[in-house]
């Protein structure tokens, strides 16, 4: 697919992906510019089953792509926040955590 963007000539890619927090499809023009996120595979989140957090890279972990929105909502939490809020399809029977209470 061409745009009034594109040079003749100049290869085109179009990236099309499922966001890793909120699960829609995305699209983006370059694959070194997708945001991305570790989690663990059981867990979907950034902890383990028993609670700890994962270091990116690990075994049993994986980076997903997230879109902007998603990732600019992620770089607000810093410090962690409600995890079901951060990570909404984490998979919530593979560890034991409550959701803080408002």
């Amino acid at each position: 697919m061409w745009t009034d963007l594109d040079l003749p000539g100049e290869p085109v890619i179009e990236v099309y992906a499922e966001c890793g927090r909120h699960g829609g499809l995305m699209m983006m023009g370059h694959p070194d510019a997708i945001p991305t996120v570790w989690v663990d595979q059981q867990t979907m989140s950034p902890l383990r089953p028993d609670g700890t957090p994962i270091k990116p890279g690990q075994p049993g972990t994986v980076k997903l792509p997230l879109c902007h929105p998603c990732a600019d909502f992620l770089t607000r939490f810093p410090e962690g926040g409600p995890l079901f809020t951060l990570f909404p399809r984490a998979n919530r029977d593979a560890f034991n955590l409550t959701e803080p209470t408002p």
